[in-house]
């Protein structure tokens, strides 16, 4: 017959480990920092591409666009001075492009959803000024249009610094 033993009552109680408990603990902490994530992401605005799907889409056509300065043999200068915007655009002869229609969409890396439209008025042949709504410093993207006569529309995108 086997020897039965009865647990001794009479020594020191057993301590009870604490991580369990720490475990838990930790648990909750990653919760919180889960919900609180997720709080904020769905309350600020995404910082997203505007109208990504059908640009997306239209990816051909964009990137034919951003080829045509290159075919044609454009060349330009894009210089900045306050809010002011000069772009200085010329043929392969050197000769500045007159009658082009040129916008940009202007924002600043640090809004990208803060977007401003800047309409360029030629001020001499083949120099086209426009103000900049430059409400911070630092780097604004601007993503130019360029509509030359008789040519097909040039895009590029250019970064300048605001001082």
């Amino acid at each position: 017959m086997a020897d039965q033993r009865t647990p001794r009552t009479d020594g020191p109680a057993r301590k009870r480990s604490i991580w369990p408990y720490a475990l838990g603990v930790m648990f909750c902490i990653h919760a919180s920092i889960v919900f609180i994530t997720m709080t904020f992401a769905s309350r600020t605005p995404a910082n997203a591409e505007p109208d990504y799907y059908e640009k997306a889409v239209a990816w051909d056509e964009q990137a034919e666009d951003r080829l045509t300065a290159g075919r044609e043999g454009w060349s330009r200068a894009v210089t900045i001075e306050g809010k002011t915007v000069t772009l200085a655009l010329s043929d392969r002869e050197g000769r500045g492009i007159s009658g082009a229609d040129i916008k940009a969409i202007a924002f600043h890396r640090i809004d990208a959803l803060d977007r401003t439209e800047i309409v360029f008025e030629e001020s001499i042949e083949g120099v086209y000024v426009g103000k900049l709504p430059a409400r911070r410093v630092g780097l604004w993207d601007l993503r130019w249009t360029i509509q030359a006569v008789g040519a097909p529309r040039a895009t590029f995108i250019e970064t300048v610094e605001v001082h």
